[in-house]
């Protein structure tokens, strides 16, 4: 729930709650990072990053050796039960490192700052977490709120083109990427390990109203381009096996909502996806182009 607004109409000082909406692969922290180095040029701007991945790979090292297992001893199935039963632990680390960062980030006392919630997917829970706590520390401060997005989707856009709160095409670049991305800190144990990631993130998506977490009258949504959504959409159109790009949207559906078991479709997912790497491009942010973007969405002209 929103707590209540620590603004008055003359402050200048604002906190800007930036969450982010994603699915695994898709390139959320290393444009996070990119921002948080550009802002080091922005004078009163002051930025913190809780990164989920960063407090999910601590606690996960803690219960391996707590059970005295080796990660490479372990099949890759093993590796996602543990994680999903130190899933709670998680939950709690994650929301006390919410509460230190952001009042480590009031203590610093700037007119401007940005907290940056590096996690694919919120709960409602945790949303209401984040706010308390900024109204919490930020007393004083208007408090703005962001959720960034890969896709801001239209109304009549067509149902098979989109999955959740995302365009199709936006699951497939981060799937292409999840598959090929080396050395990750949590998603580097093999293909299988990642697609249950994957699709356990995207399943969690779609049980939930986007609305209902982040009321479009309280978050404005701000589109984010992690790719080429130019060069994705015309090789899907160019595509020769339209019918396969079909067929892996509901195998992927399937899987999300636990109607199909990942190994009874790892081989399919894993061979038509390789035929889709040449549609993830990234996008050339360079860090002049990422301060140009911090204060054309966060610097307020009163500042």
């Amino acid at each position: 729930m929103i707590g209540t607004e620590n603004h008055t109409g003359e402050s200048t000082k604002t906190l800007h709650l930036i969450f982010t909406l994603g699915v695994p692969g898709i390139g959320k922290s290393s444009l996070i990072n990119t921002l948080r180095r550009a802002s080091q040029a922005i004078p009163k701007m002051a930025v913190e990053v809780l990164t989920a991945d960063e407090v999910r790979s601590a606690i996960l090292a803690q219960e391996y050796q707590a059970r005295s297992l080796q990660v490479e001893n372990l099949s890759q199935e093993e590796i996602f039960k543990i994680e999903v039963e130190s899933a709670p632990k998680i939950k709690t680390a994650f929301n006390e490192e919410v509460s230190n960062r952001l009042q480590k980030l009031s203590k610093v006392g700037s007119p401007l700052s940005l907290f940056f919630l590096d996690k694919n997917y919120c709960s409602a829970s945790l949303v209401n977490h984040v706010n308390d706590e900024a109204s919490k520390f930020f007393t004083g401060y208007n408090i703005e709120r962001t959720l960034m997005v890969p896709d801001v989707l239209s109304g009549d856009l067509d149902s098979q083109k989109i999955v959740g709160p995302f365009r199709f095409e936006t699951i497939l670049v981060s799937l292409v990427r999840g598959l090929n991305r080396k050395n990750h800190i949590t998603m580097n144990h093999g293909c299988r390990h990642v697609l249950l990631s994957f699709t356990g993130c995207l399943g969690s998506q779609l049980s939930e109203s986007l609305e209902s977490k982040f009321p479009k009258n309280q978050y404005r949504q701000l589109e984010v381009d992690y790719y080429s959504k130019d060069v994705a959409k015309e090789f899907l159109a160019a595509f020769p096996k339209q019918d396969q790009l079909e067929r892996l949207r509901s195998v992927l559906m399937d899987v999300a909502t636990k109607k199909t078991q990942i190994q009874d479709v790892e081989d399919y997912i894993c061979g038509i996806t390789s035929e889709l790497v040449p549609m993830s491009t990234f996008k050339n942010l360079t860090e002049e182009n990422a301060k140009e973007y911090l204060i054309a969405h966060f610097v307020s002209n009163r500042l």
